[in-house]
């Protein structure tokens, strides 16, 4: 790979920024920019289209975020090197970002043309480590099939490259404690090649889900073998323990039925939620119902009976409420917003939530982690309309500083998501919203009030890249800051 021109995506929704970064002789540093977008959303659609070896990507862009694109990305592409440039310099963007794989991260305005250099090099060097784009199936192009499924083409070529007639599988990873996404894609590249050791092509979908195109007919893929790639995998010695459950459809032979059946059995795969043991399921299966109101304040209320001993909670969530939910086939997501308010409620903020959406922990997972968090807990308080004007007032005060979310959830006790939750309920807004209306109406009364030059006044709210503070001023009062300063005055 040493002699090969590396494909490069560029993605910011702000056009100076894009056109620095373009100004960059990458052809000079063996690079080769393959396109550009302006938004999240489109920087998917280009990687999946034109699968670079590397993307570099703000992280604040409309339709999509960077860490939600890095995370869509990591699951599908696990070889490419995904580059964050920001302006953000807070240690919890830094951490998330790490979570899902990503190892530069440059800051907008304070980073050299010889970083960014450095960065691309140990970005290659990472790749020569690395076999390219190992996430694609064989003869199955994995950009052109996502597409498909997503309904964003009819197929084209896929015809030829799906082995009709088959039966669609998905296989799905759940797990039993929290794990990070060097563990996860562990347990999936251990998954996909299970299933490929016993003649099984398998095509990611995502950080926790394959495409499996299963044989049809006599000889083809049965439950056996099946099950026996799905013991492989739970018999490694992998984290979190992932419990691997398949769903497969019966037979098709073309490609609407094929994406029909595909829906279906992401559907019933999740069905994986409540199995300790990975299982292959039908397709053809009952699907789930939602929670009732009723089954939510009956849960709810015997939950918090228990709730000061951790013993008879688990004895309860185990015995009593995981067997009726899944035999009730209650909806795997209402199950996990039970939980994401039970360890609001009960753990009083003594820890951040596991990321249900991107672990994937199953009941009995969730159980775990919620009565180990009782068991650890201090004294706690009541989650009321205090910790909301604890952090507006905290927000007001430190405007200059890094301001993110999950810090300040803990600053006051609460989980991120309930947090985030009741200051929007209580405020009206959601909370990154107000942070950009405080330092936008402070900006403002800066202008009005003081000589302050206007980079002057953007390092005061916290915004160090004076471009990027002019637009944003611009777009939340519809002037400029110079138009602004002289008709207010």
């Amino acid at each position: 790979m040493e002699n090969r021109r590396l494909k490069v995506v560029l993605a910011d929704d702000e056009v100076p920024i894009l056109e620095d970064l373009k100004a960059f002789p990458f052809s000079r540093h063996g690079f080769h920019v393959v396109g550009e977008a302006r938004s999240g959303k489109e920087a998917l659609s280009l990687c999946r289209r034109l699968t670079p070896d590397i993307l570099i990507t703000d992280i604040l862009m409309p339709e999509m975020d960077g860490i939600e694109l890095a995370r869509r990305l990591r699951g599908q592409y696990p070889a490419m090197q995904i580059l964050f440039i920001t302006l953000y310099r807070d240690f919890d963007y830094a951490r998330e970002a790490m979570h899902w794989g990503v190892r530069e991260y440059l800051l907008k305005g304070v980073y050299t043309e010889a970083d960014l250099a450095n960065a691309l090099q140990r970005a290659r060097e990472e790749l020569d480590r690395r076999p390219a784009h190992a996430s694609d199936g064989g003869g199955i192009p994995t950009g052109a099939f996502l597409d498909f499924l997503e309904g964003g083409s009819d197929g084209g070529d896929l015809s030829d490259a799906l082995p009709f007639p088959l039966a669609p599988g998905v296989a799905r990873i759940h797990y039993g404690s929290r794990t990070n996404w060097a563990a996860r894609t562990q347990a999936l590249d251990a998954a996909v090649g299970a299933f490929c050791a016993d003649g099984v092509e398998a095509v990611r979908l995502g950080p926790h889900e394959a495409f499996l195109p299963c044989a049809a007919g006599r000889g083809g893929c049965g439950r056996e073998r099946l099950l026996a790639a799905i013991r492989t995998v739970e018999r490694g010695q992998i984290a979190g323990r992932p419990s691997l459950s398949v769903a497969v459809a019966p037979p098709v032979d073309n490609l609407p039925d094929c994406r029909t059946a595909v829906v279906r059995c992401r559907q019933s795969a999740t069905a994986g939620f409540y199995a300790v043991r990975g299982e292959v399921l039908d397709a053809a299966g009952r699907g789930f119902r939602a929670l009732r109101p009723e089954e939510r304040r009956e849960f709810a209320r015997q939950a918090r009976l228990r709730s000061a001993d951790a013993d008879a909670l688990a004895a309860y969530l185990r015995r009593e409420l995981a067997p009726l939910a899944a035999a009730e086939r209650i909806a795997p997501d209402d199950v996990r917003d039970l939980f994401s308010d039970w360890r609001a409620d009960f753990g009083h903020g003594a820890t951040a939530a596991p990321e249900d959406g991107d672990g994937q922990l199953h009941l009995q997972g969730l159980i775990g982690e919620l009565v180990a968090l009782l068991r650890s807990r201090g004294d706690g308080r009541a989650v009321g309309r205090l910790e909301v004007e604890q952090a507006a007032a905290y927000v007001r005060d430190h405007l200059r500083d890094p301001i993110q979310l999950r810090a300040v959830a803990r600053m006051v006790g609460l989980s991120p998501n309930y947090f985030g939750s009741v200051f929007r309920a209580q405020m009206g807004e959601g909370f990154k919203t107000y942070v950009n209306r405080m330092r936008m109406e402070t900006a403002a009364l800066y202008l009005r009030t003081t000589n302050m030059k206007v980079y002057e006044i953007a390092e005061r709210v916290g915004i160090g890249n004076y471009r990027y503070f002019t637009e944003l001023f611009h777009g939340h009062f519809g002037r400029t800051t110079q138009d602004y300063r002289m008709v207010r005055r």
